[in-house]
């Protein structure tokens, strides 16, 4: 054989070799997941239907609609949500038919919806099922008849109710422990746990020995615990309501006659009033000064937020008199 044909063989054999290789490949290759969500620009969104609840940008931040009042909403739990719609996958197609729908409830009839619009139009219209046997939660779109296997915290969104959606900390988020010049706390009766509370002090942020310390207006020989007050602090800062209370005034929540009141002012002269209203089961009423809303905050919070003075003296506080 010559060896210009021995040559053509070998070449022969070499590409049959290669095409074999190539279609292994090609047969072996896992298909990419199966896109739920497409050409979804998130920061389009202006109206979100999530379940029952519907929340709303108005003016660049996010509200949540309760009772028929729009009250603000956590942005950061928005977003949160909508990046995970943007490209969603799924794990699996788990069917292709529309007779299928109602087995996995994502039917009209059965599904929770999850809907996000723009100014102009539509953006996502899913129906939210059932949860799957491998832990996944199944969805439609409305605009495709495939039933998804989707592993991403959608049920969760769309099973929660208005409160986790909604922004419920008290104070503005500018109010921190270096920004804080005075905290005023008064209390008549204020009563948590069997203990009731009735003070009235004013603590000051000031400058003792070369350092900054917290005094007690009006009384310089109290000396405080300095790591009890900023303990007091950071509970006001971060003081936060269970939900928002809707349909009740000022007379029903008893804030037209608080029995706390806690005063804090900061270094640029702001400052804010947070009125403690009525016991309602283990929270109470509670409102705060520039806001037309009224919080449910719990009972432990407010407890730790209106302490007697001597809660705060250093050494157990037996020179403050227990005011």
């Amino acid at each position: 054989m010559s060896a210009e044909r021995r040559i053509a063989i070998l070449a022969g054999v070499f590409g049959a070799l290669a095409v074999l290789y190539v279609v292994g490949l090609l047969v072996g290759r896992v298909p990419p997941p199966p896109v739920v969500v497409r050409d979804f620009t998130a920061s389009a969104a202006q109206r979100i239907v999530v379940g029952s609840t519907h929340l709303r940008k108005q003016a660049g931040s996010w509200q949540v609609s309760i009772g028929g009042s729009w009250f603000p909403a956590d942005t950061r739990k928005v977003e949160a949500m909508l990046r995970t719609l943007s490209g969603m996958t799924a794990g699996r197609v788990a069917s292709k038919s529309r007779s299928d729908w109602a087995t996995f409830q994502v039917d009209a009839a059965s599904a929770a919806p999850l809907r996000v619009e723009s100014g102009s139009g539509t953006l996502v219209d899913l129906y939210v099922g059932k949860t799957s046997s491998d832990g996944g939660v199944y969805i439609r779109s409305s605009v495709r008849p495939e039933v998804y296997d989707v592993f991403a915290n959608v049920e969760g969104y769309v099973s929660a109710g208005p409160s986790y959606w909604s922004y419920l900390q008290i104070l503005p988020k500018q109010v921190n422990v270096d920004s804080l010049q005075t905290i005023s706390v008064s209390a008549h009766g204020f009563t948590v746990g069997g203990t009731s509370v009735t003070t009235s002090y004013l603590l000051e942020s000031s400058v003792v020995g070369g350092k900054s310390a917290w005094v007690v207006h009006g009384r310089p020989k109290v000396t405080l615990d300095q790591k009890k007050v900023l303990a007091l602090e950071a509970e006001i800062i971060r003081m936060e309501g269970d939900r928002f209370v809707v349909g009740k005034d000022a007379t029903a929540t008893g804030l037209d006659n608080p029995q706390g009141v806690i005063r804090v002012t900061d270094q640029q002269g702001a400052s804010w009033t947070i009125s403690v209203g009525k016991r309602y089961g283990a929270q109470f009423y509670v409102k705060r000064s520039g806001l037309p809303y009224t919080y449910l905050v719990n009972e432990w919070s407010l407890h730790r937020a209106l302490p007697p003075l001597a809660r705060l003296v250093a050494g157990g506080g037996s020179s403050a008199s227990g005011s």
